[in-house]
């Protein structure tokens, strides 16, 4: 289907081998941007342009989108803009998505936590946990007091997880072995309140 075209000038681009998509939404979020977030699709070398997903933020958060791959919800299109390693991204202040498609807003936390759940085989992801979780090192770990965990829709085992991290200040090995979780769920639950 037919696209708007691109404004000239993005406020912001770049690609997501650098700065991965939850990185992104963590910083819509912080900054409260609106704007249309446009991301193509991983380059792999081909020479025909092929269309992008465009997503527009309302102070942050998610609120419509238009996908190349037909999604039954605003979180299942962005649940598969997670897999995309290597795709170029841009984004504009204006609403490229049209008004029509605006709903309820989309908590990036809780996106993010459902995106580590289902993301059962990926290497590049467990990649950049274990480059996250390296640069914890031993240090003791807490939850500052300020977060607001009901924004990650934690399951029962990943709010037993954080129970045990609010209980008392524990580095991350020790933290991932006594959880009760599986070393990999582990580690993700800890990625996803360390973005």
């Amino acid at each position: 289907h037919a696209t708007a075209p691109m404004p000239p000038h993005p406020i912001a681009a770049g690609k997501l081998d650098k700065t991965p998509f939850a990185h992104l939404l963590c910083d819509l979020d912080r900054r409260q941007l609106s704007g249309t977030l446009v991301v193509w699709p991983d380059l792999t070398g081909q020479k025909q342009p092929q269309a992008p997903d465009a997503i527009y933020f309302l102070k942050g958060r998610p609120v419509a989108g238009r996908f190349t791959r037909p999604a039954r919800s605003l979180p299942l299109g962005l649940l598969d803009l997670f897999t995309r390693t290597r795709a170029p991204y841009a984004l504009y202040e204006e609403n490229l998505v049209g008004d029509d498609r605006i709903g309820d807003p989309v908590d990036p936390f809780a996106l993010i936590a459902e995106s580590l759940r289902s993301a059962t085989r990926d290497v590049d992801l467990d990649l950049r946990v274990a480059s996250k979780l390296k640069r914890l090192g031993e240090a003791k770990l807490r939850i500052r007091p300020e977060i607001d965990l009901q924004r990650y829709a934690l399951n029962a085992e990943e709010r037993a997880f954080v129970d045990l991290l609010q209980a008392t200040p524990i580095d991350a090995a020790s933290l991932v072995a006594g959880s009760g979780l599986s070393a990999a769920r582990a580690r993700r639950t800890l990625y996803l309140l360390s973005v």
